[in-house]
């Protein structure tokens, strides 16, 4: 709302372009979580290249929520059903980051989940929990006297110089 509002035409432009850019066009399931990522480190003056590229060296959590936000609005998917992306009305679409540093998933804006759909996200929230504690683990065996547990504050640790060292290869979360 304001002089800066984008139309509904703009948003669905953006929700449209954004949905057929992931191949995200039918098949949608109940939760559908946007996910960026992010780096949260205060031991490197290089945190910047840490975070995402594409976000201009930010963390992608605005873009996540902005995007799920959009994908959430009734007007928006009225317009899209007309240009053939048909969202189910039980889905609901989740924005999270994920934090690269530690391999943590961190869900936002969960307060407006439906109520009905709150066992599968708590569901959703431990299968990732488990996710990144086993990336933690997988992490921690190519790192020299690392623990599943240390790789979570190595990007607080001012003796190391490199938090995410070890990333390299992470093809999933």
């Amino acid at each position: 709302h304001g002089a800066h509002a984008l139309s509904l035409a703009r948003k669905t432009d953006l929700a449209e372009g954004m949905l057929r850019n992931l191949g995200l066009v039918d098949g949608f399931a109940r939760l559908v979580v946007i996910c960026g990522h992010t780096s949260e480190v205060v031991n490197t003056p290089y945190k910047a290249g840490l975070d995402c590229g594409a976000c201009g060296g930010h963390s992608g959590e605005p873009n996540a929520r902005v995007a799920a936000g959009l994908a959430n609005d009734a007007r928006v998917r009225g317009q899209l059903a007309e240009r053939g992306i048909h969202i189910p009305d039980d889905t609901w679409f989740v924005p999270a980051v994920h934090v690269t540093s530690t391999d943590e998933i961190r869900f936002f804006d969960t307060a407006m989940l439906p109520a009905s759909h709150a066992a599968e996200f708590e569901q959703l929230r431990r299968w990732t929990q488990q996710a990144g504690q086993r990336c933690r683990e997988e992490r921690s065996r190519r790192m020299s006297g690392a623990t599943p547990e240390s790789v979570l504050f190595r990007s607080r640790d001012w003796s190391e110089v490199r938090p995410e060292w070890g990333l390299a290869g992470n093809a999933a979360f």
